[in-house]
């Protein structure tokens, strides 16, 4: 949640001569590209967009979210005998 607080003061209640003048400006970020492609028995991650973004991976949707250290594009992964199902997300 953002929140922007103005206060203005005068030097006296009955004071006419107050003027106030606020612009707030938005960029919004770039869009994100991924891309999953199958190459072989391996799994290519490609991913465009702001520095700074984290690629988490997961065994499961609802839980256990980790980020990738270091994790950059593009990315080999191969999938394990033990977890052969894993989900990414692409995060600022």
């Amino acid at each position: 949640m953002n929140v922007l607080a103005v206060e203005v003061h005068q030097a006296n209640g009955t004071s006419s001569d107050v003027s106030f003048d606020l612009e707030l400006v938005a960029h919004p970020p770039a869009p994100l590209t991924f891309l999953l492609l199958k190459k072989g028995g391996q799994l290519n991650l490609v991913w465009q967009g702001d520095e700074g973004l984290i690629l988490p991976s997961s065994t499961d949707l609802e839980t256990d979210w980790t980020d990738l250290p270091g994790a950059a594009s593009p990315l080999l992964v191969t999938p394990g005998e033990t977890d052969p199902r894993r989900f990414f997300r692409l995060a600022r």
